[in-house]
């Protein structure tokens, strides 16, 4: 697995992405995410700092919205829920950006930071904007 994910006792779940993310390991970390008990209504800390290689492609990307999109948990959560994603390096960067294009209709308020700082800053302030 390319993913770590710890919903203990902080206010909000911390997923570790690392080594390569691909097509096929979207359904695995949907299932994952899906099934912590913290899903509909923690907060989320998404690091792609140990990332080393995508190959996700677009219409994975697409795939992941959808099925997340009709999945009863995504459905149930709290609106109101942010979701901050670290990636530092300029791919994932870039990466992250795009995932966020195919997200607009995801019912959470997305981020993403260059930072880990920055992003739990943003976890733990009242505004959800987004950048």
């Amino acid at each position: 697995m390319a993913f770590s994910i710890s919903d203990g006792d902080a206010p909000f779940i911390s997923v570790t992405m690392s080594a390569c993310l691909d097509d096929d390991e979207l359904p695995h970390y949907q299932d994952a995410i899906y099934s912590c008990p913290g899903y509909g209504t923690k907060n989320q800390l998404v690091d792609y700092t140990l990332v080393t290689e995508y190959l996700i492609t677009a219409q994975a990307l697409l795939d992941f919205v959808t099925r997340a999109l009709l999945r009863p948990e995504v459905q149930k959560a709290d609106k109101r829920r942010k979701i901050a994603m670290v990636s530092p390096a300029a791919l994932s960067f870039g990466m992250t950006r795009v995932f966020l294009a195919h997200a607009e209709k995801m019912p959470a308020n997305y981020n993403v930071f260059r930072t880990r700082v920055e992003a739990l800053a943003w976890l733990e302030s009242d505004s959800a904007e987004t950048i």
